[in-house]
């Protein structure tokens, strides 16, 4: 496929949000991505000239730098936890920040042992979140349809990695519905939520050893596991683990044993061509950069061009 080399593509895009930030409107969320590779090869959605479209609309994208564009969204529809308002009001106001492309990418069910605390409150189930599902995917399709015209709009899911349990349902959503494509995420590690609260988190910590490093290996290990299991089409928010830690700032590579699995999971990304976005929730939250952290972004850029 012609397509830029991915460090360009990505040049352009850490330009992109240096000189436009976030986009942001009633609390909705909007992300870019950058690619670090072709993904045509990705075989694990049923929809590969799909995939194919999403990589060439970021190749125009990185050419023009005029066309915002998402690949990670949620609704309070569908996601009521972390999101705001009607999947169609998000796809209006998509339309009035003059996205030509906005994927949506609600979550998949989760089993009842992996439930938020605010979903156990709100007494979900994973019947209850089947169901989400099932609504979610008639409403998308129905919306894409009304605004076919106006806005492309890719159906996909944001996988939810707790284990090597997940792997089922992932695939179950996958072999359901028709998804253009999904998006590999880890919010757990050792079967808690890590990016939840802070209790959690320092539950999680304990679990893995006592220290944020301890804790950031085995999130990286986890997460070699999603990949290897899943081989997701783009992959979320790359160091969520940062978010509550005791210094979400820091330099990834002051931490050798955390900066090796880091190369090692991007490297398998890069194998079977993923994408791995840019996630600018993390500035909204404080942070001083973006998911994943510029030192991840610059060594997966030159990692690209070596081998170009």
């Amino acid at each position: 496929m012609g397509c830029e080399e991915p460090a360009v593509l990505f040049r352009v895009l850490v330009h992109h949000w240096e000189s436009q930030s976030t986009i942001n409107d009633n609390n909705h969320e909007y992300f870019d991505f950058l690619s670090s590779n072709d993904v045509s090869s990705v075989s694990r959605i049923r929809s590969t000239n799909d995939l194919t479209y999403l990589c060439s609309i970021a190749c125009s994208y990185s050419a023009k730098a005029t066309m915002p564009f998402s690949h990670h969204s949620h609704s309070g529809q569908f996601c009521p936890g972390h999101a705001q308002d009607a999947l169609e009001d998000v796809i209006k106001t998509a339309i009035s920040k003059s996205f030509h492309v906005f994927a949506l990418t609600e979550h998949m069910p989760r089993h009842d042992q992996d439930l938020y605390p605010e979903e156990v409150e709100a007494g979900s189930t994973f019947e209850s979140l089947t169901q989400n599902e099932n609504d979610y995917v008639k409403t998308a399709l129905e919306l894409r349809e009304k605004y076919k015209d106006r806005i492309a709009l890719p159906l996909g899911f944001e996988s939810d990695w707790c284990g090597q349990h997940s792997l089922e349902l992932i695939e179950r959503s996958i072999r359901t519905h028709p998804f253009d494509f999904f998006m590999g995420s880890i919010h757990h590690v050792a079967g808690v939520p890590i990016d939840f609260d802070q209790a959690d988190y320092d539950r999680a910590k304990n679990l893995a050893g006592g220290t944020d490093e301890k804790l950031f290996e085995r999130y990286f290990d986890e997460q070699l596991e999603m990949l290897q299991a899943t081989r997701p089409p783009v992959v979320g928010h790359f160091d969520l683990i940062r978010l509550k830690s005791s210094d979400f700032n820091t330099d990834w590579r002051s931490m050798s044993d955390v900066w090796t699995k880091i190369l090692r999971n991007l490297d398998f990304v890069a194998s079977y061509g993923g994408i791995l976005e840019i996630n600018t929730a993390a500035l909204r939250k404080g942070m001083t950069e973006p998911y994943p952290k510029s030192e991840i972004c610059q060594v997966r850029a030159v990692h690209d061009s070596k081998n170009h």
